[in-house]
């Protein structure tokens, strides 16, 4: 049982890493985004998925 949980933490760490760095890559690297919101955004959304994934 100790195992299944240590695992489902590791793979939702693993997701949330995943899924910040798609953030990043992908939907906020346009033009139309300013630097200060480039850094603040990914960071909300992150923070805001991690809140999910718990």
């Amino acid at each position: 049982m100790y195992q299944i949980v240590a695992a489902r933490g590791a793979m939702n760490g693993l997701m949330t890493q995943v899924i910040g760095s798609y953030i990043l890559d992908h939907l906020l690297d346009d033009a139309d985004h300013t630097p200060e919101a480039k850094q603040r955004d990914p960071d909300e959304l992150v923070a805001a998925l991690k809140m999910y994934i718990k």
